[in-house]
């Protein structure tokens, strides 16, 4: 019985995963999924993580139904997350601000959790596309992540 290349391609691509990282305190996307409502409930938390630009109240209306429908998982992280991964990129000459680096904070927590890698699905031979969103745009609080003395 013959295959079409159509088929057989079919059979061998990757489906990409996104997974939506938020502060603990601000998740917006991650309670409105969980109530099932239409993404206009406001947060439970006090939105004053370190990510600031993620200290959401509610979804984006025009962000949410792509969100929704999108997402493979959500993912909320505290603040000792994304200061660790400030400094970790720091280190190796990446200048990227708390909330860009929530991605990346996310897969820190991940490889330091086995039960969150199998959750989320990571497994040894996963390929990974991080996007850091932002620079360092609290420059004292970037200062402050990294051990940098200002004056």
């Amino acid at each position: 019985k013959k295959s079409s290349g159509k088929q057989w391609y079919q059979r061998r691509v990757r489906v990409p995963r996104f997974i939506c990282v938020e502060p603990c305190d601000a998740a917006c996307i991650l309670e409105n999924i969980e109530e099932n409502t239409d993404g206009t409930k406001l947060c439970r938390g006090a939105t004053e993580s370190v990510m600031a630009g993620l200290n959401c109240g509610t979804p984006a209306k025009t962000a949410w139904p792509l969100l929704r429908d999108c997402c493979s998982a959500f993912l909320t992280l505290g603040d000792g997350w994304p200061i660790a991964a400030v400094r970790e990129l720091h280190e190796q000459k990446i200048v990227a601000g708390e909330s860009g680096c929530a991605g990346y904070a996310a897969l820190i927590a991940a490889r330091q959790n086995e039960n969150l890698r199998q959750d989320l699905q990571l497994s040894d031979q996963a390929v990974i596309l991080l996007i850091n969103t932002e620079g360092a745009t609290d420059a004292v609080l970037y200062n402050q992540i990294i051990g940098k003395q200002t004056t």
